[in-house]
């Protein structure tokens, strides 16, 4: 079997938290983060599949042990079919089945998630004829930080597994069914989320899958947004900064919802004002493919930042982490902040200035690490899903490599690696290719 790499993007909400709660809408973005999922042959046992990751997870299965005789709507329904949740049964049966199955990781919530996703992925869209295989896992996005790594790592389980099952080809093409290749992936990883998130909202995946900016706003009548890529070009450079202090969107939620019953008419006052905000960022971006002067979008959307974070903060929804953050990065004279995604803790996303001092950024960047916090340099609206495959895969010396998985996996591992897509395009001699999106 050829090995192949699959990656997605993480995401952050640029406008509209707690506003998209109560029926306005918000902007999400693709962040470039990623996650990525290599496959290649089975280590020993050919009639045997491994999961692993970079975070503890080791898993060997006989594929002939899964339980696919308690699955018959997973083998008997195509990719194609219309369901929006997980299979009962299937799933019943999978957690049975590891119940009894001896297998190695950890007791972590996160880990069984992805060790439950994934199986559904194989056992749904896959048949036990299939040739054993290893998939492993590498993410480059912090977990919990409100920056949509179970949904990078659900689009990229979903896109190897629709690829391996023959409805997406490793081309990039697509089997002749109706649906195109993004919205498949998108389904199937918005059904894959249930198992990270009881009930998702949709945008994490799509936003991941499609990657660029969305603007989405909650439909009255389904469990999922309505979700709309928007036009125009925009890659920003940005700054995210995790605070490392756990928050619970729940309970920010609950808070707002108490404010909300006593002072109605000013909560609805702000919540109209952050949709104002988002409203006028939508049509920034919009007509960023017009614009000859980037410089002067950065300057448009950054002002923006501070006045919705503030907006956020008269919600309760900052924390003293998050405003030290701000404090230092406007200190450093390096652009404009706003906490992204829940507050209280989590992320904050920061706007670079066109015309920062890389010297300048640098201290700062020492500084907030020295002060206990993470900090990725990023970019704002980039590709979402890809697949990249091997023409032939070369070692640092040029020579043709005997094992390119192998490699590829020394690349994966080394988190000082910083342009990632960059040497994993070197060491295959191939490109990342990307779905088209139909708009």
């Amino acid at each position: 079997m050829d090995h192949f790499i699959v990656s997605a993007p993480g995401k952050i909400i640029l406008h509209g938290e707690y506003a998209a709660l109560y029926g306005k809408p918000a902007i999400a973005a693709a962040i470039e983060l990623r996650s990525y999922l290599l496959v290649s042959a089975a280590r020993d046992d050919p009639r045997s599949i491994t999961l692993q990751s970079d975070n503890g997870i080791d898993c060997t299965w006989n594929i002939d042990d899964l339980p696919w005789p308690q699955t018959p709507r997973a083998q008997n329904d195509s990719p194609e079919s219309d369901h929006s949740s997980p299979d009962s049964g299937l799933r019943a049966a999978i957690r049975a089945f590891l119940q009894t199955s001896a297998y190695t990781t950890s007791s972590s919530s996160a880990h069984k998630c992805i060790v439950e996703a994934f199986l559904y992925l194989y056992i749904a869209l896959g048949s036990p004829q299939r040739p054993g295989a290893v998939y492993s896992i590498y993410s480059r996005l912090p977990i919990g930080a409100g920056l949509g790594s179970s949904a990078s790592i659900s689009v990229c389980m979903t896109t190897a597994i629709l690829i391996q099952s023959g409805t997406l080809e490793k081309d990039y093409s697509l089997t002749p069914k109706a649906h195109t290749p993004v919205d498949l992936i998108t389904r199937w990883s918005f059904i894959v989320e249930h198992f990270f998130h009881g009930t998702p909202s949709g945008v994490d995946n799509a936003t991941s899958t499609r990657g660029g900016v969305v603007f989405f706003q909650r439909d009255p009548n389904s469990v999922k947004p309505v979700i709309t890529p928007l036009a125009g070009v925009l890659k920003l450079p940005v700054l995210l900064v995790d605070t490392c202090e756990s928050r619970s969107t729940a309970s920010v939620a609950a808070d707002v919802e108490e404010l909300l019953a006593v002072y109605p008419k000013l909560v609805h006052l702000i919540l109209n004002y952050i949709h104002l905000v988002t409203e006028f960022a939508k049509k920034i971006i919009e007509g960023t493919s017009q614009c000859e002067d980037p410089d002067s979008i950065v300057e448009q959307l950054g002002r923006l930042l501070p006045i919705n974070h503030n907006l956020l903060v008269a919600l309760g929804a900052s924390h003293p982490r998050v405003e030290r953050v701000r404090s230092i990065i406007s200190s450093g004279y390096l652009g404009w902040t706003k906490l992204t995604g829940a507050g209280r803790g989590g992320c904050t996303l920061s706007l670079l200035h066109p015309k920062m001092e890389e010297q300048l950024f640098q201290e700062t960047k020492d500084r907030l690490v020295s002060e206990g916090f993470h900090v990725y340099r990023s970019i704002l609206g980039c590709s979402g899903a890809a697949v990249l495959q091997p023409t032939v895969a070369y070692d640092n010396n040029g020579r043709t490599a005997t094992n390119g998985a192998s490699a590829a996996h020394e690349i994966l591992k080394n988190p000082k690696i910083e342009n990632i897509d960059l040497h994993l395009e070197r060491l295959f001699q191939g490109k990342w290719r990307h779905w088209r999106v139909s708009q």
